[in-house]
C-alpha cells in the first residue's frame, strides 16, 4: 500500500495476469545493482555461457567471468551498486513480490542484467554507456533501462541506440 505509483499504472491488475518476466532479460545501465539485496538476488540475470570464478572468458565476449553483467567503470566483473540509484530502479522493475520484504516490482520474477556505467557520484562516460549498450545487445537483453541524463549530444551513443533498435531491443529512458 505504500507504493502509490503501482496502482497508477494498473500494476495490480497486470499481476492478475502475470508476474513472471524471467524470459525477458532487462539490462539496467546505471550505477550497478546490489545483487545481494533480498528483494533482488533471486532475480539477477545469469550469463549461461560463463563459468564464474574460473578466470576464463568462456563465452569469448571479451569479459572474463561476467556471470551477472559487467562493471564498465572499474572494468571488472563486479557490477555492485555504489550509489543506490540503480538498485532502486532494479527494485521498481523486478523486486520479488508477495514476500513481505521491501517493495514489489513490476515483475515478481525477472532477469536483471547489471551494467555499471556510472560511479558512486553518478558520473560516467559515453564510452562506458556505449559499451554497456553493446554488451546488453550481445548478451540477449530484450529491454535496456537507462535512467540517467546528460546535456550533450553524442553520435556514438546515438549509433549504439540504433544498434539496440535494429536488434529489436526496447530502450527505456528517464524523462
Amino acid at each position: 500500500p505504500s507504493q502509490w505509483n503501482l496502482p497508477q499504472i494498473a500494476a495490480p491488475a497486470a499481476w492478475d495476469t502475470a508476474t513472471d518476466c524471467v524470459a525477458t532479460v532487462v539490462a539496467i545501465i546505471d550505477s550497478g545493482v546490489d545483487y545481494e539485496h533480498p528483494d533482488l538476488a533471486a532475480n539477477m540475470w545469469t550469463n549461461p555461457a560463463e563459468i564464474g570464478g574460473d578466470g576464463i572468458d568462456n563465452d569469448g565476449n571479451g569479459y572474463t567471468d561476467d556471470t551477472m553483467g559487467w562493471d564498465f567503470v572499474a572494468d571488472d566483473n563486479d557490477p555492485m551498486d555504489e550509489n543506490g540509484h540503480s538498485t532502486h530502479v532494479a527494485g521498481t522493475i523486478a523486486a520479488i513480490g508477495g514476500n513481505a520484504i521491501g517493495v514489489t516490482g513490476l515483475c515478481w520474477r525477472g532477469a536483471v542484467m547489471a551494467l555499471r556505467a556510472f560511479d558512486a557520484e553518478g558520473n560516467g562516460t559515453v564510452a562506458d554507456v556505449v559499451a554497456a549498450m553493446d554488451y546488453a545487445r550481445m548478451k540477449g537483453a530484450r529491454l535496456v533501462n537507462a535512467s540517467y541524463a546528460g546535456e550533450a549530444y553524442s553520435q556514438a551513443e546515438h549509433e549504439a541506440i540504433g544498434r539496440l533498435q535494429d536488434a529489436g531491443i526496447l530502450l527505456v529512458v528517464a524523462a
